[in-house]
């Protein structure tokens, strides 16, 4: 979710903006301490327009923002989010589906066991090992999950880490023969709604974890605020 701004020469000759000399077709990763140059210079904006420099959507292949996006990515950036780096994500919202830089707003969640970690819920403040899926943690955004990590004391465990939404099961991480592991593939579709509840159970495979420790990195999809709740658990 976290995007830099990745810009190419596309006007088929040798230029040069802001002092970085491009060739055609050769890309430069605008760097956080020059962003605010960038995104404020009239000619990079007149040339993005015109086609002659583009912004990168993603590669792998190549997917560039339309000139007019390109425009909004650089022109319409706000000016504390460019003072900030590009950290951030490029929306569509509002009625006519206008393009808004929304920066990235996130964190992360801890999930924790105490001791031997077989067929047990995590947990998220001290206490006792959850024997229920009773203790989960309320979204309060819509929200991807975009990184997993997990650690416990000793070598060679493993586990299913499975990830529940409102007490259903969503995604499940196998984990074999690790001390400790990191996930940041395949969890795209790992998103929860504004008022979703995320819980973390721990699935036996054969051997137990001894003091596990899980990470969720996730960052919000938008920024709708509002308020709610409910009088009984999950």
């Amino acid at each position: 979710m976290v995007r830099t701004i990745l810009i190419e020469n596309t006007s088929g000759v040798t230029n040069t903006w802001i002092g970085q000399q491009l060739v055609n077709n050769e890309t430069f990763d605008i760097p956080d301490f020059r962003m605010s140059k960038w995104a404020n210079n009239s000619t990079v904006i007149a040339d993005v327009a015109s086609g002659d420099l583009k912004v990168i959507k993603s590669t792998g292949p190549t997917v560039y923002y339309t000139a007019s996006e390109g425009q909004r990515v650089l022109d319409g950036m706000p000016s504390g989010i460019a003072a900030s780096g590009s950290s951030g994500e490029l929306l569509c919202s509002g009625p006519t589906n206008e393009l808004v830089w929304t920066p990235v707003v996130g964190g992360t969640i801890i999930f924790f066991n105490d001791g031997s970690s077989n067929n047990v819920w995590m947990k998220v403040t001290e206490g006792q090992a959850q024997t229920s899926n009773i203790e989960p943690v309320i979204m309060p955004f819509d929200c991807v999950i975009y990184a997993l990590t997990f650690v416990n004391k000793d070598d060679s465990k493993g586990i299913d880490l499975e990830i529940y939404k409102n007490g259903t099961l969503l995604y499940t991480w196998n984990i074999v023969n690790k001390r400790w592991a990191y996930k940041t593939d395949g969890i795209s579709s790992v998103t929860f709604s504004v008022g979703d509840r995320m819980s973390i159970f721990l699935k036996s495979i054969g051997n137990t974890p001894n003091d596990p420790l899980v990470t969720v990195h996730y960052s919000f999809l938008n920024g709708t605020t509002g308020n709610g709740g409910a009088a009984t658990g999950v």
